[in-house]
């Protein structure tokens, strides 16, 4: 019972006590001496939906359901990079970096797919589909780190899913039964910005932002806007999500400075202040208890 937060455990503790020891219809019967890995697993469940409250739960602190909060949009940064690295993926099948313009078959085959699910993923969980959308991109984040793995690649690129891994575990924990669940609207119109950023960047710059030492930098100059329009709007929630998210992101910039120094120092030198100003920035209030974005 040590793994539930104090608030729950002195508003129950009695209660559940009794239940687990006392009562022989409950979870201990006669005889048995411990719970079985099924009742642990459920007392697991209960623990991340009380540590990690939904808005308006009876007894929860203000600071437990800011913490909830800031994990919840933490896993939806997570959703919403992915669809920003699929406009990447798009324009990049579309743009510049292509001597002749690929025709409709060539550009379905250069787009990845696993840039598919977090979009996917979106649409399970704004239907409440939370299991679904937690298959997928586990899913998605497991078949990227065995095409590593096949390939070759040093180690260092495994930092580089860092950012995807912690926002999955952020998804899992902070999407539970009791969780708010996204609108279909909010989602819907953070992924058109996400994956309209990337192309309107190639068309103002003529595909310059689109090249592959500056996709960090893209990126980069995405999580920095939204950062200041949570600070703007008073979101203290996105705001710091968009920190810690800002902050996970640091050892991509520097396994791509660390590949070509003199090649991608400009590009990680502007994404590296972008992010640290991401870092920095105030969050504002910080009596709101859960991020916009939802």
């Amino acid at each position: 019972m040590r793994i539930l937060p104090t608030w729950y455990r002195q508003a129950h503790e009695e209660q559940m006590v009794d239940q687990l020891l006392f009562d022989d219809g409950g979870v201990l019967g006669p005889g048995q001496a411990r719970l079985s890995w099924q009742e642990k697993f459920g007392m697991l469940q209960l623990a991340v939906r009380t540590h990690l409250p939904a808005s308006g739960t009876p007894g929860a602190p203000a600071r437990a359901i800011r913490r909830a909060g800031v994990v919840r949009a933490l896993g939806l940064l997570g959703l919403l990079s992915g669809v920003l690295n699929f406009g990447i993926s798009v324009a990049q099948s579309l743009w510049a970096p292509y001597p002749n313009e690929p025709n409709v078959l060539e550009v379905m085959t250069m787009w990845n797919l696993s840039d598919i699910v977090p979009i996917v993923a979106l649409v399970l969980l704004a239907k409440e589909k939370r299991t679904s959308a937690k298959v997928a991109m586990g899913a998605s984040l497991v078949s990227s780190w065995v095409c590593m793995l096949i390939v070759g690649v040093v180690p260092e690129w495994f930092l580089l899913q860092l950012p995807a891994a912690v926002a999955f575990a952020c998804l899992c924990s902070g999407f539970h039964r009791d969780a708010p669940m996204p609108s279909v609207r909010r989602p819907a119109m953070w992924s058109a910005w996400a994956f309209a950023f990337p192309l309107g960047g190639a068309l103002l710059h003529n595909g310059f932002l689109l090249t592959p030492w500056n996709n960090v930098m893209t990126v980069a100059a995405a999580v920095f806007g939204v950062r200041v329009v949570a600070f703007i709007r008073g979101d203290a929630a996105l705001g710091r999500a968009l920190s810690l998210f800002a902050f996970l992101l640091a050892p991509t910039v520097a396994v791509i400075y660390y590949s070509a120094p003199r090649l991608y120092l400009e590009s990680c030198s502007i994404a590296g202040a972008l992010l640290l100003l991401s870092v920095l920035l105030p969050v504002g209030r910080a009596s709101i208890p859960s991020a916009r974005l939802l």
